[in-house]
């Protein structure tokens, strides 16, 4: 079972990926979990600037959009693996992707440093 996401599935091709976030799960501060979030944090790792470890992982992402309350992820090439690439331990979910204090340590889940 998905922590963040409610349910994932792709096209047939693999190509695109939806989303579907979970209504009700909080950061560490209480604020809940948008795509919004969910978007800003992967931008911010596949950003070809970025020191993200997660970069290797996220750099055959071509967009990624929220769109009500899914995130889309469109590859450049087909990855039946995406779920499992996801939950790699650099991609902590944060209140606008991190981009306000990436080591605040605000997250999810049930241990908090």
């Amino acid at each position: 079972e998905y922590l963040i996401a409610e349910e994932i599935g792709s096209s047939k091709d693999a190509k695109t990926w939806t989303m579907k976030i979970r209504k009700g799960v909080q950061f560490h501060n209480g604020k809940e979990v948008t795509p919004d979030d969910v978007v800003a944090t992967l931008k911010r790792h596949s950003d070809e600037k970025s020191k993200s470890g997660a970069l290797g992982v996220l750099k055959s992402i071509d967009t990624i959009k929220a769109d009500g309350g899914n995130v889309v992820v469109t590859l450049k090439d087909p990855n039946a693996d995406l779920p499992y690439l996801m939950a790699d331990y650099h991609l902590i979910i944060q209140p606008n992707g991190g981009n306000d204090k990436p080591d605040a340590g605000i997250g999810t889940g049930p241990y908090k440093v």
